[in-house]
């Protein structure tokens, strides 16, 4: 499950690196991924079906394993964007990784405790 960190953190790194070529007319008429930037995009193709994996198992489960790999990925793709850049879009990317870092444990002690996994009272 520690990949699932390595796969959010890799999204991050594809996204903000698309944020500089953005996307250009294909012969088509349709958008492509601008030249100097297919590695990006290579991997942001790659990568969302299992970022979107580790999104819902973070997010709806009741295991912390799930929601520490999604705050682990989430911190590094913030990091990563704030590195990349600081200008408004690197600052919007980053906001939305560490959103999803922040709200991962919260929304899995809430499932627990819903579950009935924590007492708060002491047994006698």
């Amino acid at each position: 499950m520690p990949l699932a960190a390595v796969v959010v953190a890799g999204v991050a790194w594809a996204v903000t690196g698309l944020l500089d070529g953005g996307c250009t007319a294909g012969p088509r008429g349709g958008c492509r991924v601008a030249d100097g930037h297919t590695a990006q995009g290579a991997v942001l193709f790659v990568l969302m079906l299992p970022f979107y994996v580790v999104l819902i198992k973070g997010l709806s489960s009741d295991r912390w394993l799930p929601a520490w790999c999604l705050v682990a990925g989430g911190v590094a793709g913030g990091v990563c964007a704030l590195v990349l850049g600081t200008t408004e879009p690197y600052v919007m990317v980053a906001l939305v990784f560490f959103a999803l870092a922040a709200v991962a444990l919260p929304v899995t002690w809430y499932r627990r405790a819903r579950r009935g996994g924590f007492s708060v009272r002491r047994r006698p």
